[in-house]
Protein backbone atom coordinates (compact mmCIF):
# COMPACT_ATOMS: atom_id res chain seq x y z
CA UNK A 1 0.00 0.00 0.00
CA UNK A 2 1.38 3.65 -1.24
CA UNK A 3 0.87 6.31 0.97
CA UNK A 4 1.85 8.85 -1.48
CA UNK A 5 2.47 9.10 -5.36
CA UNK A 6 5.25 9.55 -6.47
CA UNK A 7 5.57 11.84 -9.35
CA UNK A 8 9.36 12.88 -9.08
CA UNK A 9 12.05 11.19 -11.55
CA UNK A 10 14.59 12.32 -8.52
CA UNK A 11 12.41 10.85 -5.89
CA UNK A 12 11.60 7.40 -8.08
CA UNK A 13 15.54 6.82 -8.62
CA UNK A 14 16.61 7.73 -4.64
CA UNK A 15 14.10 5.20 -3.61
CA UNK A 16 15.18 2.20 -5.88
CA UNK A 17 18.65 3.70 -4.92
CA UNK A 18 17.34 3.26 -1.35
CA UNK A 19 15.47 -0.21 -1.68
CA UNK A 20 18.50 -2.08 -3.03
CA UNK A 21 20.87 -0.50 -0.27
CA UNK A 22 18.49 -2.35 2.27
CA UNK A 23 18.29 -5.31 0.00
CA UNK A 24 22.35 -5.67 0.07
CA UNK A 25 23.06 -4.95 3.49
CA UNK A 26 19.89 -6.69 5.36
CA UNK A 27 21.80 -9.94 5.71
CA UNK A 28 24.83 -8.38 7.22
CA UNK A 29 22.12 -6.40 9.81
CA UNK A 30 20.40 -9.87 10.53
CA UNK A 31 23.60 -11.47 11.18
CA UNK A 32 24.74 -9.20 13.44
CA UNK A 33 21.80 -8.98 15.48
CA UNK A 34 21.85 -13.26 15.62
CA UNK A 35 25.32 -12.86 16.98
CA UNK A 36 26.54 -15.00 13.77
CA UNK A 37 29.44 -14.70 11.19
CA UNK A 38 28.89 -11.59 8.78
CA UNK A 39 31.32 -13.53 5.90
CA UNK A 40 33.24 -9.90 6.26
CA UNK A 41 36.16 -10.12 8.27
CA UNK A 42 37.76 -13.30 8.15
CA UNK A 43 35.25 -15.69 10.44
CA UNK A 44 34.53 -12.80 12.96
CA UNK A 45 31.40 -13.00 14.31
CA UNK A 46 29.22 -10.22 15.99
CA UNK A 47 29.12 -10.64 19.54
CA UNK A 48 27.96 -8.10 21.95
CA UNK A 49 29.63 -6.51 24.04
CA UNK A 50 32.57 -5.96 21.83
CA UNK A 51 35.91 -6.75 23.51
CA UNK A 52 39.33 -5.42 22.42
CA UNK A 53 42.25 -7.30 23.48
CA UNK A 54 46.28 -6.88 22.71
CA UNK A 55 47.46 -9.32 20.23
CA UNK A 56 51.26 -10.19 18.80
CA UNK A 57 52.13 -9.09 15.13
CA UNK A 58 54.94 -10.04 13.03
CA UNK A 59 53.97 -7.36 10.05
CA UNK A 60 54.15 -10.35 7.42
CA UNK A 61 51.21 -10.98 5.12
CA UNK A 62 51.80 -15.01 4.46
CA UNK A 63 49.76 -17.03 1.54
CA UNK A 64 48.95 -20.39 2.95
CA UNK A 65 48.18 -21.85 -0.74
CA UNK A 66 50.84 -24.33 -1.12
CA UNK A 67 50.35 -25.47 2.93
CA UNK A 68 53.18 -23.62 3.95
CA UNK A 69 53.63 -20.45 5.20
CA UNK A 70 55.66 -17.78 2.21
CA UNK A 71 56.15 -14.35 2.70
CA UNK A 72 54.24 -11.84 0.27
CA UNK A 73 54.71 -8.87 2.01
CA UNK A 74 56.33 -6.91 4.42
CA UNK A 75 54.53 -4.21 6.37
CA UNK A 76 57.07 -1.63 7.13
CA UNK A 77 58.63 -0.35 10.76
CA UNK A 78 57.34 -4.26 12.29
CA UNK A 79 58.89 -6.68 13.43
CA UNK A 80 59.23 -8.48 10.28
CA UNK A 81 61.30 -5.81 8.52
CA UNK A 82 63.47 -4.97 11.68
CA UNK A 83 64.69 -8.63 11.76
CA UNK A 84 65.19 -8.87 7.66
CA UNK A 85 62.50 -10.78 6.42
CA UNK A 86 61.75 -10.95 2.63
CA UNK A 87 59.37 -11.31 -0.02
CA UNK A 88 59.88 -15.01 -0.73
CA UNK A 89 60.75 -16.75 2.81
CA UNK A 90 58.26 -19.49 3.79
CA UNK A 91 58.16 -19.30 7.43
CA UNK A 92 58.25 -23.02 9.43
CA UNK A 93 57.92 -22.13 12.94
CA UNK A 94 57.34 -19.46 15.31
CA UNK A 95 58.09 -20.35 18.81
CA UNK A 96 57.14 -24.41 19.53
CA UNK A 97 54.44 -23.69 16.86
CA UNK A 98 55.00 -25.24 13.26
CA UNK A 99 53.22 -22.89 10.59
CA UNK A 100 51.52 -24.13 7.57
CA UNK A 101 47.55 -22.56 8.30
CA UNK A 102 46.07 -18.78 8.60
CA UNK A 103 45.17 -21.08 11.71
CA UNK A 104 48.17 -22.44 13.20
CA UNK A 105 49.70 -18.34 12.87
CA UNK A 106 46.80 -16.82 14.49
CA UNK A 107 47.46 -19.55 17.21
CA UNK A 108 51.36 -18.54 17.95
CA UNK A 109 50.12 -14.77 17.86
CA UNK A 110 48.14 -15.30 21.23
CA UNK A 111 49.84 -17.82 22.15
CA UNK A 112 53.28 -15.14 22.43
CA UNK A 113 52.83 -11.96 24.12
CA UNK A 114 53.38 -8.64 22.48
CA UNK A 115 57.36 -7.54 23.21
CA UNK A 116 58.04 -11.15 23.96
CA UNK A 117 61.12 -12.53 22.43
CA UNK A 118 60.28 -15.37 19.95
CA UNK A 119 62.21 -17.15 17.70
CA UNK A 120 60.94 -17.76 14.16
CA UNK A 121 62.58 -20.78 11.94
CA UNK A 122 62.28 -20.06 7.94
CA UNK A 123 63.80 -20.78 4.81
CA UNK A 124 65.40 -18.40 2.34
CA UNK A 125 66.12 -19.87 -1.11
CA UNK A 126 65.71 -23.40 0.01
CA UNK A 127 68.59 -22.59 3.11
CA UNK A 128 67.12 -23.02 6.55
CA UNK A 129 67.53 -20.40 9.00
CA UNK A 130 66.29 -18.80 12.55
CA UNK A 131 66.51 -15.27 13.99
CA UNK A 132 64.71 -14.01 17.13
CA UNK A 133 62.28 -11.42 17.03
CA UNK A 134 60.82 -9.18 19.18
CA UNK A 135 56.50 -8.89 18.75
CA UNK A 136 54.38 -6.39 18.64
CA UNK A 137 51.32 -5.61 19.73
CA UNK A 138 48.18 -4.98 17.59
CA UNK A 139 44.63 -4.33 19.00
CA UNK A 140 42.26 -6.66 17.57
CA UNK A 141 38.26 -6.91 18.59
CA UNK A 142 36.34 -10.18 19.46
Amino acid sequence: MLLFKTKSKVMKKTTKFFAVILLLTAPVFYAVAQGTSTGLNAGATATSPVAVQSQSYLGADLDYSSGSAKVTFITPETPAERASFKKGDVINSIGSITIASQESYNEAMKTYKPGEDVKISFTRNGKAKQRTVTLDKISVTN
